[in-house]
């Protein structure tokens, strides 16, 4: 359905569950009924078995399959480069974030480069374009600053008991069953012992997560000299005003006290409307469009729109030392699905999708679950630019 039709706000789930926004597709509504002749017939694979590159193999970013066809050329020890920006070679057109795979610097894999690249693309169903020079038409060189080495990361994701089970399990899911990229896990009951600099990325799943000072410092030299956390959902209010991490609830005491002010219950309510009345400032899984930076890592392969699954109502101000990638501007209401009106009007010029730099390191805040439960496909290939796009 294009709006979800509510009988009662009050709902023990999410109320947003339209499928064209969970997949990121358009479509289309019709009056009237269409005349199918014949059966549905599979379109051609979009994977063509090109001759050996001469130079370089490149493929396009534009879906989560090109993200676990990076994972699997990484997991097989190749090495990949990514264009930050959109180039044309001998007449063929690429968008941001698109793979560029050399011959030189995978020497050391002799015959089996070409055997393991072509594998990859027929397995996952990629485009796989051939070139016989790094010299674009138009763009920015193979060998330009602008052309990224990709390192194949280290990473780690934190569970345990201040950490939401179900939260976990879909991160691990993502890495376990769908890319099949290894991960280590390490629990909060003993993070504090462990070597951070084992790891390039961190990845905190939703949670209640109650860091002491020490470790809050501690990975926050860790940032500093390189490392990069991701941080979803709950797990955001760990660093929400805390020295050294960027992250405000509000940009100003001036916009605090206004919020405040505005929020403030009346002093004449009736005991037995007290749930109803607490939804004015709950968001139960709502589905709200927000702008997108396209020309950021963190979104490369989408457009300057995304629709983002909300099940929270707190609010984030824009980063002022970093880049605001996903923002939800004045006026934004949900498209599909319930929001409270005063948790609605309290996220007006908020941020979503952000990355503060510190240092040598990021900190990718998603306030947004991009792989709730699963399901909301449309999400996934941003949570594989935050490990494998952002900060490279």
């Amino acid at each position: 359905e294009p709006v979800t039709k509510l009988e009662d706000s009050i709902t023990y789930d999410i109320t947003a569950w339209s499928l064209p926004y969970a997949m990121g597709l358009d479509a289309y509504a019709l009056r009237q009924l269409i005349q199918v002749s014949g059966d549905y017939q599979n379109p051609p694979a979009a994977y063509v078995v090109p001759e050996d590159a001469a130079y370089a193999y490149v493929s396009p970013w534009r879906s989560f399959q090109d993200a676990k066809y990076l994972a699997y050329l990484q997991k097989n020890g190749v090495k990949v480069r990514s264009a930050a920006y959109p180039f044309t070679v001998e007449g063929k057109q690429f968008p941001r974030g698109s793979l560029i795979i050399t011959k030189r610097n995978n020497e050391e894999l002799g015959q089996d480069f070409h055997r393991i690249v072509k594998m990859g693309a027929e397995e996952f169903d990629r485009e796989l374009a051939t070139t016989s020079t790094g010299f674009v038409d138009s763009g920015y060189d193979f060998g330009s600053g602008n052309v990224n080495y990709l390192e194949a990361p280290r990473i780690a994701i934190v569970g345990g008991s201040q950490t939401r089970s179900t939260s976990f399990g879909q991160v691990w899911y993502f890495f376990e069953q769908e890319i099949e990229y290894p991960v280590s896990v390490l629990d909060t009951d003993y993070l504090n012992r462990v070597d951070l600099d084992e790891y390039d990325v961190i990845i905190l799943p939703s949670g209640f997560y109650r860091f002491q000072d020490n470790m809050l410092e501690e990975m926050s030299d860790w940032v500093s000299s390189g490392g990069r956390i991701i941080a979803m959902d709950g797990a955001l209010n760990a660093f929400a005003d805390k020295d050294g991490f960027g992250l405000k609830q509000y940009a100003s005491e001036e916009e605090k006290k206004k919020a405040e002010k505005e929020n403030e219950d009346k002093p004449l309510r009736r005991y037995e409307d007290r749930e109803r009345e607490s939804m004015k400032d709950n968001i139960p899984g709502a589905i709200y469009q927000m702008q997108l930076d396209d020309s950021h890592p963190l979104a490369f392969g989408y457009s300057k729109e995304y629709f983002t699954l909300k099940i929270g109502s707190r609010r984030y101000a824009y980063l002022e030392r970093g880049w605001n990638v996903g923002v939800l501007k004045e006026g934004a209401k949900p498209v599909n699905g319930f929001a409270g009106s005063r948790a609605n009007k309290g996220l007006s010029e908020s941020l979503v999708f952000g990355v503060y730099n510190k240092g040598g390191g990021e900190i990718v805040y998603l306030a947004d679950n991009p792989l709730f439960r699963s399901f909301w496909e449309n999400g996934k290939l941003l949570f594989a630019n935050a490990v494998f796009m952002v900060g490279q």
